[in-house]
């Protein structure tokens, strides 16, 4: 039991799957950037909810406000992630629109979701030994576990 140990480890490589420590851990790494990701998108839309248009936004140049009894719809958008704000204008000619969202937070959510997906991604696909005979891995570990230590024996 002990060479098979030993044997999982030799030269920092997992022998039975072929796959190294770091492409073995993408897919727990990606799996936590997917979670925060959520976190961050769920955060993000909430705020833009807390902070509705008609109490919170101020009238854009050229609207009529909430409280002079214009109207505002409001919405959501996913670039920046925040909210649309749709006024009335003054002159009644149209609408006013308005954005409110953080660009660079909405840029760093969508990198570490293309990172997480990527990770997750790369370190489910199986890989070459993994497609053939999957105790060829085993055998090969042993041989080489083997061959080492008949080398360093007195």
């Amino acid at each position: 039991m002990l060479s098979c140990a030993v044997a999982v480890t030799v030269d920092g490589m997992n022998r039975w799957s072929g796959r190294g420590r770091a492409t073995a851990a993408l897919l727990p790494v990606g799996s936590v950037l997917l979670v925060i990701v959520v976190l961050m998108i769920v955060t993000q839309l909430g705020y833009a909810a807390k902070n509705s248009c008609a109490v919170f936004g101020p009238a854009p140049a050229g609207a009529i406000p909430s409280d002079a009894g214009g109207s505002v719809r409001e919405a959501r958008s996913w670039w920046p992630i925040g909210t649309i704000c749709t006024w009335e204008r003054v002159d009644g000619a149209g609408t006013v629109r308005s954005q409110a969202g953080d660009t660079a937070l909405t840029a760093a959510t969508y990198a570490f979701a293309a990172l997480g997906l990527l990770s997750v991604i790369v370190g489910a696909a199986p890989n070459s030994r993994q497609r053939g005979n999957a105790r060829s891995g085993d055998s090969e570990a042993r041989a080489m576990y083997e061959r080492r230590n008949r080398e360093y024996r007195p």
